[in-house]
């Protein structure tokens, strides 16, 4: 995407508030809109900004919005304290494909440093829905690592830990679809069966969501997008 050429052309900003502290962050319209559905339809579909030219996402996290801001001016997440799957959900909130797929290219690599923890799966179970992607890739982490399946001898300290244990005993006790998910494939508990290796680069197209946009030439000619979910 030649982005000079599309702000030049479509040089409308919006401010976006965020959080319960309103934190103001300012983005062209057009870049919003081009790279998030979400924001499509709020500037250029049936909901667009008010006359103060402002969109309150007051339930978001500031750093979040300012991450995904700046990578839609340079195409790259930037170093920050916010985790890959927050900022991944952000992108499905915003159903931002192409920002979930880099937020998930960040989330092989801090997910190969560490084992994931009960409660890290919890959290993205509880903020996602059936069929996602991300949990798609949760539940192919949890069958690989097998978090009860090693005990005091894994050589692994964060498996040792019986806080780490317990947590996973007690997600599994409460049931849920991350353990109707995890069984239907396999167990918690470590078996002979190949498990998926879901930070192998070779297997991570299976964890890319699909890009949908529409031309530029829409913006440049001010055309709506066609279907575009109202918000």
């Amino acid at each position: 995407m030649d982005i000079s050429r599309l702000l030049a052309r479509c040089p409308d900003v919006v401010t976006l508030i965020v959080g319960p502290g309103q934190a103001k962050i300012t983005c062209h319209t057009t870049l919003l809109g081009f790279k998030s559905e979400y924001f499509d339809a709020a500037c250029f579909g049936g909901f667009q900004p008010s006359e103060s030219g402002e969109i309150r996402m007051l339930e978001e996290c500031p750093e979040a919005v300012s991450v995904f801001v700046s990578w839609l001016y340079t195409g790259r997440i930037p170093s920050c304290s916010t985790p890959p799957l927050a900022l991944w959900i952000l992108g499905d909130a915003l159903r931002s494909p192409e920002f979930t797929n880099e937020a998930m290219h960040a989330l092989f690599v801090e997910c190969e440093q560490d084992v994931i923890k009960a409660e890290t799966a919890e959290y993205i179970y509880a903020n996602t829905s059936r069929g996602s992607k991300l949990r798609t890739f949760v539940k192919d982490l949890v069958l690989q690592e097998s978090p009860l399946g090693y005990g005091q001898d894994s050589g692994d300290e964060n498996r040792q830990s019986s806080a780490y244990e317990n947590a996973w005993k007690e997600l599994i006790r409460q049931g849920g679809d991350l353990v109707v998910d995890v069984a239907m494939e396999g167990s918690f508990l470590y078996n002979s069966i190949a498990a998926p290796e879901p930070c192998r680069s070779a297997n991570h197209s299976k964890y890319m969501e699909p890009i949908t946009t529409r031309p530029i030439e829409d913006f440049l000619e001010g055309k709506p997008r066609e279907g575009t979910r109202k918000i």
